[in-house]
This record gives C-alpha cells, structure tokens and sequence, in this order.
C-alpha cells in the first residue's frame, strides 16, 4: 500500500509583530502540523514545476488563496486579526497589542515619524521597472 501524498500548504502572512509560533497556513492549519512553504519558496515551486505540477501538490485551499503582493498580504493579515478579536477567540490579546504599539510609538515618536518618512520616500521598484528608461544625448535628457 503506497504513503498518501503529503500536501504543500502555503504559511499565511502574519502581522509583523508576531512570532511565527502561531502562524497559520492558508487553509487555516496549524504550520507545525502540516508541510508548510512561505509564500516566496511556493513562488520558487511553481517557476520550478510549474503551475499544473505544483498544483497537483498543493493544498487546494491554499493554492486558491495564493497572492504575491505584499501589500495585499499584510492586510489580510491585519483584516483577519480583527476579525478574530470581534469574534471574542482573541479579543484581550488583539487588544493589549495594539495598546503595546501605541506605547512603542510615544516612547520613539521621532523614529517614528523618520521611519514613516523614508517609507513615504522609498521608490517603488515596481514603478520605476515599469517607467522607460530616460534618453541621455549629449547631457540632454528627453
């Protein structure tokens, strides 16, 4: 009798000040009882399998919940933890790290509102790779 095929599942994008201890994968599996891959080594799966052969060995749940914009996966992350602390599972916990954040940035204002300036001024690569690049003649750009 053959071994069932174990299924790669893809780990959910957390908040950025948790611990991966309690991470999750996109079906809503526990990571440290499942196969779990990041989004990034999925992405590697794929361009190495490609997409039908990587598919075959894949959780479909988290196969159809697949994303690569970073934006878009932190947001989730945050929609579902608020989701969950209405929800009463995680309530008291959401609450205290929020108040936690709260008291960082007071305690560091100035880094903060650096860090948020440098975000603001950061190029987007994605941008800039779809811009053509500027015509240079004789010291004069067109």
């Amino acid at each position: 009798m053959t071994e069932p095929v174990r299924k790669d599942h893809i780990r959910r994008e957390n908040v950025p000040w948790r611990t991966t201890d309690d991470a999750l994968t996109e079906c809503g599996l526990d990571v440290r009882d499942c196969q779990a891959l990041t989004p990034q080594a999925m992405l590697e799966k794929i361009a190495e399998q490609g997409e039908v052969r990587a598919s075959l060995s894949s959780c479909m749940t988290c196969w159809q919940h697949r994303r690569t914009d970073r934006g878009q996966l932190l947001r989730d992350a945050v929609s579902r933890l608020i989701n969950r602390s209405w929800h009463g599972k995680e309530s008291g916990r959401v609450e205290r790290e929020l108040r936690a954040i709260g008291l960082l940035v007071a305690a560091h204002r100035e880094e903060f509102e650096t860090t948020l300036r440098d975000m603001d001024e950061a190029v987007d690569i994605r941008t800039a790779r779809k811009k053509p690049p500027a015509q240079n003649f004789g010291g004069l750009k067109l």
